[in-house]
């Protein structure tokens, strides 16, 4: 297990831990999730590197911070872990919505993105379909959130998946229902409301790591292939037995690739 700190932002409690020693990277968990899915990650990426994962606001034991947790402000919150551990920048490994946090940290710090892997996410903004199917989603979670979060996390996973990885995602279930409904809502919101930041993918002064799942149906293939094509470094994982959530369908893939990613960011001088 893992060691977990605690830090004040805007009044609200964030937790996270810290493993390891060397570069920075920081790996951010989606939606219904908490920095306990990457515990296995960190124990083998903590052998080459200083590795910090956090449970983002309304999130695993983080508070929340307002009704609308935005992107940008999540973004805030990882920025103000890094200054408070002196760090002045890191590799970020987003999974979905972790990936949309790590778009906006981009933006907003350039200067500290060392390099950041899109792990079944993307940058482009909810199209007007998205957005409605998020307020239905808003709406269905005020009325009954256990029930969404039942039926959401299951859908997730390939449908070969979801016998394989049965225990899995009984126990994902189990950590998505300690997520508030102030925290699910407030994180939709967030999702709802970002902002397109393709432009930030295409002239990223630092590498991009895209890891996307055939069978995935949060993200589109074709949308996510046709944005991967557009920065000048970049490299593109298909796994082609995985849907949304690779970090388990695909783990010693995921896994590799993401090490391999974080030492070649690292070792790269950027245009900063």
């Amino acid at each position: 297990m893992a060691k977990y700190e605690t830090i004040e932002y805007k009044k609200a409690k964030i937790r996270y831990f810290i493993k390891g020693k060397g570069k920075a990277v920081v790996l951010l968990h989606g939606l219904l999730e908490s920095s306990n899915i990457w515990e296995d990650y960190a124990l083998e990426l903590a052998k080459k590197f200083k590795v910090i994962a956090i449970d983002l606001p309304g999130h695993g034991k983080s508070e929340n911070i307002g009704y609308v947790h935005s992107m940008e402000m999540m973004a805030d919150v990882v920025m103000h872990i890094l200054k408070t551990h002196r760090y002045r920048y890191a590799v970020l490994i987003g999974h979905s919505m972790g990936g949309y946090v790590s778009m906006a940290f981009a933006e907003k710090y350039p200067e500290a993105t060392k390099g950041i892997c899109l792990f079944h996410s993307h940058a482009a903004a909810d199209n007007e379909l998205k957005k409605k199917d998020r307020d239905r989603m808003i709406e269905a979670v005020k009325q009954n959130h256990k029930k969404v979060i039942q039926h959401l996390i299951p859908n997730l996973f390939a449908p070969a998946s979801r016998t394989k990885f049965k225990n899995e995602i009984m126990q994902l279930v189990k950590e998505g229902l300690k997520t508030s409904k102030r925290g699910f809502i407030a994180a939709l919101r967030g999702m709802k409301d970002r902002i397109d930041r393709e432009i930030v993918l295409r002239f990223a002064p630092f590498p991009i790591l895209y890891i996307i799942g055939k069978e995935d149906t949060v993200i589109n293939l074709e949308q996510a292939l046709e944005q991967a094509s557009r920065p000048r470094d970049i490299k593109t994982v298909v796994l082609d037995n995985a849907a949304h959530m690779g970090f388990i369908e695909a783990r010693d893939i995921c896994l590799l690739e993401i090490k391999n990613f974080i030492q070649r960011a690292h070792r790269l001088k950027t245009l900063h």
